[in-house]
């Protein structure tokens, strides 16, 4: 047998050992279209990747490696494939190349899936935030005409409990009882907080008050300056500063510091702080209620948009050994 015979033998042999499993096959008829990597083929053989190498090694010189990472088809394994179509009835697989605009849209879903999760995170923040508010009732008394002598104050107490009947107790203390018939309310998606607001009417002469208001600790939660001339009414108020059940002092003094330098100079005002003052002092507390209709929708948002990029990890994790065979090859 001359040399020429025993190539062309040998050819065929293995061609034939080479391709009598389905798999190796399989492996040729998707590389008649276009060059692929091991993960490529990984993917459409659906086997783990040992047995990928397994069948690679035994096409031999079927198939060339190049340092891209691609396996192609050699000459050989073109001939193999032409003998394979003239021998099998099942027709071939179609793994159709990935055309320019197939990848372009490809590009375009993926900028576009960007953009949508941004305006999901945006939304979700947006509902979490969102806040709405309404009064929910009023409670309104007087002190009555009350005279406060220079450098003195008068206080008062608004004291909040459940279930309590409205009631007044006279005195110097000016002390209010104030019925709550709500219980309280405070989460994270619902609350209430109470304002403060004076009328001051009726007074005896040109006026300047000071002020401030205490919590149950003694801590200062609030201070104003008020003043107006004789017989004007003066509505001043201080907002959201009751933010939870208890007694709550306010108290208000004749001058203080409620005198400015630039009044204290003024010879029309030299008056204020230095004599008593006389008028009618009216309080109103009132309730609001806020809450945040759409915070749990917020978090579904947010929870749903932190599931992308956790698919994306374990994909990435898990085509991990893929890539580096590619790169190893």
């Amino acid at each position: 047998m001359s040399d020429e015979e025993k190539i062309e033998e040998e050819t065929y042999s293995l061609i034939f050992s080479s391709l009598k499993h389905p798999i190796r096959r399989k492996i040729m008829r998707m590389l008649v279209h276009e060059p692929r990597t091991f993960s490529e083929i990984l993917e459409v053989v659906s086997i783990d990747s040992g047995h990928l190498n397994y069948h690679l090694e035994n096409l031999g010189d079927l198939i060339t490696h190049s340092p891209d990472g691609k396996y192609r088809l050699s000459s050989v394994g073109v001939a193999a494939v032409k003998l394979m179509s003239g021998v099998e009835e099942t027709p071939p697989i179609k793994v159709f190349p990935r055309s320019k605009g197939i990848r372009t849209l490809g590009v375009f879903t993926k900028i576009f899936l960007i953009i949508l999760l941004i305006v999901l995170i945006a939304s979700s923040l947006f509902f979490i935030g969102l806040i709405e508010s309404y009064v929910v009732e009023d409670t309104r008394s007087s002190l009555g005409f009350v005279t406060i002598l220079p450098n003195q104050s008068v206080r008062f107490n608004l004291t909040l409990v459940y279930n309590a009947t409205l009631g007044y107790s006279g005195g110097d203390d000016f002390s209010m009882l104030i019925e709550k018939r709500e219980p309280w309310v405070s989460t994270i998606t619902e609350w209430k907080e109470g304002y403060l607001r004076f009328t001051y009417s009726e007074f005896n002469t040109s006026y300047m008050t000071s002020g401030m208001v205490y919590d149950a600790s003694g801590r200062i939660i609030a201070n104003f300056a008020v003043g107006g001339s004789p017989n004007q009414s003066q509505v001043f108020g201080l907002g959201r500063i009751i933010t939870q059940p208890g007694t709550y002092i306010t108290e208000i003094e004749n001058g203080g510091w409620g005198i400015t330098p630039e009044l204290e100079n003024d010879p029309r005002y030299e008056h204020l702080g230095h004599e008593p003052i006389t008028g009618q002092i009216d309080w109103e507390l009132g309730w609001v209620y806020f809450e945040r209709p759409y915070f749990y929708w917020g978090i579904v948002g947010l929870l749903i948009v932190s599931i992308y990029p956790v698919l994306v990890l374990i994909r990435w994790i898990l085509t991990l050994p893929h890539r580096r065979h590619d790169v190893l090859k």
